[in-house]
């Protein structure tokens, strides 16, 4: 969105002289700040049919005490203009940058409220008593306008990929955030990533995507560009929770920086420094399609970071807890076994393969207490477009985890788990689609194959996953926690699968099929790993550090 500079006025007032006084004032205005003839609007209206048009305005003058219609007598106290602001706090296809709420009755006015409103809802928003200041805050007003319509706004095209374009909405928020920093004159931006429609944690799908975008504030003065930068916009409602996740991923890991956040009624946005202090960095979703030449060996260290920063968000402690509680509290079985069906998948398995429903029914009654290690906080979300790779960093490839969802105390074990599933089912489509077939080695009998096969074949993506998923296993053979691993990633799989349901479409499963491959997979996995797991047994099991489960956990 860019509105043009030269200046779209709305004056909503109902007296003659106020409005001779604005002429006057807009007259020896115009020569400095240029503006179309304004438009004026006697009544509420009139002044709702203006807001609900397809026209944009850079500055609003609002009275509050109105008429309902032309010729009507003045409504008593000042519910029209304050109905009139809310249209306008709510205008997302065209927002408005500038609104001057001028008044004579303001002492009438919840102003603590009606302040909060202006600062939230839009770039500049002042009170004007009317007969005191109304020409210098008309004057302030067209400066702010120029200000805002002053931001260099630049994205980049994505050749490899389609992403959705930014909302009028989106860019207001970008407008305000870059001034709200000093020295700075835009931003230089390029899509990360985005996820469209609702899913498990987010609303519904017309509160808007969730999308991110990295790329640098453009300082005035010379100075060049700040350090790559991510901006992330989501529905409005999510503000709090990311928020607070982000807050807390800041206070763990030093190359987190929550720079800004703010908020509209509809979308919220998000900006994060920090995560390398050097070049672009890359997701780890495209890095593994790299030269496995050069990826791969750099798989063993990116893997190590990643532990090595989960390990930072807080103490892993041993508890027991009741074996159902380590599925997703929020899985529906019906739910899940109709995504199930619905993927066509029973014309797909081979002899041995069915339905991970047993599994599932079997776990969700199974009252024994096992042995977990739970971690104060967890990532939540650990695919592979939430860890950034630098990979000109000093001796090696860099990994930073960023973009946390859902902090809270759970299973240590989860955010790899989840890291492994959603690499496999994100990323197996186009010519990678033999990536899932190829994994099937890793669900079949211990932690780790004893040989690892690849064809020949194979894409860069598909080598470098391999080796992705056998460092993820080779930590979690020697943590001796291989039971727990594969509930969790059991529970992962039906987590996606559950995920068909909610969003069928515009999901990043591009072959829905896969996940109910996998689901199987996973179910016979678990059981042929621990057998004793997929009973009602009331037995406890035995701890995961214990010899005895090493032996049978780890093949």
């Amino acid at each position: 969105m860019s509105y043009p500079r030269k200046l779209q006025i709305l004056v909503v007032e109902d007296e003659q002289p106020p409005i001779d006084g604005y002429q006057v004032v807009f007259g020896a205005l115009r020569d400095r700040f240029p503006h179309a003839d304004p438009v004026y609007v006697r009544s509420y209206a009139d002044a709702r049919v203006q807001i609900e048009s397809p026209r944009h305005f850079h500055v609003i003058i609002l009275d509050l005490n109105l008429p309902i219609a032309n010729r009507d007598n003045p409504e008593d106290g000042l519910a029209p203009g304050e109905s009139l602001l809310e249209m306008l706090a709510q205008r997302d296809a065209y927002p408005v940058p500038v609104v001057l709420v001028v008044s004579g009755r303001l002492s009438g006015a919840n102003l603590p409220n009606l302040r909060l409103r202006l600062a939230r809802d839009f770039w500049h928003g002042e009170f004007v008593n009317k007969g005191s200041t109304e020409a210098e805050e008309i004057r302030r007003a067209f400066e702010k306008a120029h200000e805002y319509c002053d931001v260099g706004v630049h994205i980049r095209s994505s050749p490899d990929r389609w992403y959705p374009t930014l909302s009028p909405r989106e860019d207001d928020l970008l407008r305000r955030c870059v001034l709200t920093q000093t020295q700075c004159l835009g931003v230089d931006l390029e899509w990360w990533g985005a996820e469209e429609g609702p899913s498990l944690t987010r609303p519904p799908a017309e509160c808007g995507p969730t999308s991110v975008l990295m790329g640098h504030f453009l300082l005035d003065g010379g100075l060049g560009t700040s350090i790559p930068t991510f901006f992330k916009f989501e529905p409005a409602a999510n503000a709090p929770f990311v928020c607070r996740d982000t807050s807390v991923l800041a206070h763990k890991l030093g190359h987190v920086k929550l720079y800004h956040a703010d908020a509209s009624r509809t979308r919220c946005l998000l900006v994060t420094q920090s995560v390398t202090n050097r070049g672009r960095p890359t997701p780890l979703s495209e890095f593994l399609r790299g030269d496995p030449t050069r990826v791969t060996p750099a798989l063993p260290g990116i893997v190590g970071d990643v532990v090595t920063q989960l390990g930072h968000l807080g103490d892993a402690t041993e508890v027991r807890v009741p074996l159902r509680e380590v599925l997703w509290k929020y899985l529906n079985r019906d739910q899940v076994e109709a995504a199930w069906a619905r993927t066509g998948v029973t014309e797909h398995l081979k002899a041995g393969e069915s339905s991970p429903m047993y599994v599932f029914d079997q776990l969700a009654k199974n009252t024994a207490q096992i042995w977990v290690r739970r971690r104060a906080c967890i990532h939540g979300d650990l695919n592979a477009t939430n860890v950034a790779v630098d990979p000109d960093h000093q001796d090696r490839p860099q990994a930073y985890i960023f973009d946390a969802a859902g902090m809270n105390p759970d299973l240590d074990l989860r955010d790899l788990a989840t890291l492994e599933v959603t690499t496999l089912l994100f990323n197996s489509h186009g010519p990678d689609q033999k990536l899932l077939p190829t994994c099937r080695q890793f669900y079949q009998d211990g932690i780790l194959p004893a040989a690892i096969f690849i064809p020949d074949d194979a894409t860069p993506l598909i080598r470098n996953t391999v080796h992705l998923i056998a460092e993820i296993r080779k930590r979690v053979s020697a943590s001796g926690d291989g039971t727990n691993y594969a509930l969790v990633v059991f529970n992962a799989v039906l987590m996606q699968l559950f995920g068909l349901t909610v969003q069928p479409s515009r999901n990043k499963i591009t072959h829905p099929l896969h996940a109910s491959l996998l689901a199987s997979w996973a179910a016979l996995w678990l059981r042929k790993l621990a057998p004793d797991l997929a009973t009602s047994s009331k037995q406890p099991i035995v701890p995961p550090s214990s010899p005895e489960a090493n032996s049978r956990t780890v093949g």
